[in-house]
C-alpha cells in the first residue's frame, strides 16, 4: 500500500471517529446518595463518633439519625461544579447525662466527575448546639440554607 492510500484511510478513520459524541464516562457516575441512605447515615455516626468528638472534647455520640430527609437539592450544572443536597435529621445522641435529640443538618456534595470517586458523596455536618466555634454559623445556619451557596 502506498503512503498516500495509509494516509486516506488514517484521515478517514480519524473523521469518522470525530464524527461519533465525545467519549464520556456516564459509567462511573452513579445516582447521587439519598439522606436516609445507611451509608451516608453510618458516615454521619463515624465521623461523628471519630474526629468530631475528639476536637469538641465531648462524650456524646450518635446513637441513631432519624426523621432524615432532603430540604434543598442543587444539581450540578454549568454555574455549579458540585451538586449538592441539603439534609436534616434528628440525631439520638448518648453518652451524656442523659439522652438527647438533637437537630443535625448535612449536606452531601457530589463528586467532580474524575476528580472525585465514582457514588461517593463527601459529607459535611453541623449539630445544633455543638458547633462551638460556629464554623456552620449561628445554629447551622450555612446548612440549614435553602438558597444553595
Amino acid at each position: 500500500m502506498s503512503a498516500a492510500r495509509i494516509a486516506l484511510a488514517l484521515s478517514l478513520a480519524l473523521s469518522a471517529f470525530s464524527a461519533q459524541p465525545a467519549l464520556s464516562f456516564e459509567f462511573l457516575k452513579m445516582p447521587a446518595p439519598q439522606c436516609d441512605s445507611p451509608n451516608v447515615l453510618a458516615t454521619l455516626k463515624e465521623r461523628v463518633d471519630g474526629r468530631f468528638r475528639s476536637v469538641n472534647k465531648t462524650k456524646l455520640y450518635i446513637r441513631k439519625v432519624v426523621n432524615a430527609r432532603t430540604t434543598h437539592e442543587r444539581p450540578k450544572d454549568e454555574l455549579h461544579r458540585v451538586g449538592r443536597k441539603f439534609c436534616h435529621g434528628v440525631a439520638l445522641m448518648g453518652g451524656g447525662a442523659k439522652h438527647e435529640k438533637r437537630d443535625i443538618w448535612y449536606t452531601l456534595s457530589t463528586p467532580q466527575d474524575l476528580a472525585g470517586i465514582p457514588g461517593v458523596a463527601k459529607v459535611d455536618f453541623c449539630i445544633s448546639g455543638l458547633d462551638v466555634w460556629r464554623i456552620y454559623g449561628k445554629d447551622c445556619s450555612t446548612l440549614r440554607t435553602t438558597i444553595g451557596w
